[in-house]
């Protein structure tokens, strides 16, 4: 008789009044839980915290692996850009290798590659195998430093079609002083 008493009881609280005050003693009261403590709630933000942390920094790496990726693309299209310059007669006059900045006269066909690669946030450091690439100029050399790279790596082309990355900073690597101006190193 006892134990239907406190399966009655219990079959009162749980389903009839939740709150019930007839329970007798031998069945213990659920204490009912209305929320997260602020400690549980402190853990809970810290733990994603930490996990958007460790996400950022992979996913800021990898942007910057996918931007150094379409830079050296856009400088090996350079490549091809300056031979077709060159066939075409033309030759990079100026202060600077107009026919990738595409200053010069005739050279508007050729700024893609170096448009899109200032637009991604690099600097294009651009030289001739000439003083001031005159028009007597024959080489020329493209450089940039890699976003992603640890050393601090630069990537470097040239009217040779080398491409090479390198430890050597862009201002020695496409040097008019250097033994091969206007080439990569």
């Amino acid at each position: 008789m006892v134990k239907l008493k406190i399966i009655f009881d219990f079959i009162q609280y749980r389903f009839l009044t939740k709150n019930s005050s007839s329970l007798s003693g031998t069945i213990l009261q659920r204490k009912v839980s209305t929320g997260f403590t602020v400690i549980e709630l402190l853990v809970v933000v810290a733990i994603i915290a930490v996990l958007t942390a460790i996400v950022l920094f992979n996913v800021s790496s990898y942007l910057n692996k996918g931007k150094d990726a379409a830079a050296k693309a856009n400088l090996a299209t350079m490549i091809v850009n300056g031979a077709v310059w060159y066939d075409t007669g033309a030759s990079p006059t100026g202060t600077y290798n107009l026919w990738i900045t595409g200053a010069g006269a005739g050279a508007v066909g050729y700024v893609g590659p170096y448009n899109a690669i200032v637009a991604t946030g690099y600097a294009v450091a651009a030289t001739c195998n000439t003083v001031n690439c005159a028009a007597t100029a024959l080489a020329w050399c493209a450089c940039i430093q890699l976003k992603s790279a640890t050393p601090t790596t630069y990537f470097c082309v040239d009217s040779t079609t080398k491409k090479s990355e390198t430890t050597t900073a862009c201002a020695t690597e496409c040097s008019q002083t250097s033994a091969t101006p206007g080439l990569c190193l």
